[in-house]
């Protein structure tokens, strides 16, 4: 299951990497946790459907925050409207 999905992950960013020439892609969440066979199954398709060069350099990766991605967000988010913080600047 996880090589599906990350085939079809994988079809819709090389479509990204086409389009915006980007160095890094980073996966968080849930699915990152899949590990090795999801982000193997992604780098595959992306060398296979990207232009060769933006493919060859674009690197994918797990994000380092992982869970707790979303709480630390709306948590910046809060601050930054409470003025407490210019973390979004």
């Amino acid at each position: 299951m996880w090589v599906d999905v990350g085939n079809f992950v994988g079809v819709g960013l090389a479509g990204v990497v086409n389009l915006l020439n980007v160095e890094k892609i980073v996966i968080g969440g849930g699915v990152a946790e899949a590990g090795k066979i999801l982000f193997d199954s992604i780098k595959a398709t992306i060398a296979a459907r990207a232009m060769k060069l933006p493919a060859k350099t674009v690197k994918v990766v797990k994000a380092k925050l992982g869970y707790d991605a979303g709480l630390i967000g709306a948590a910046t988010l809060v601050l930054y409207e409470l003025g407490i913080t210019n973390a979004s600047k």
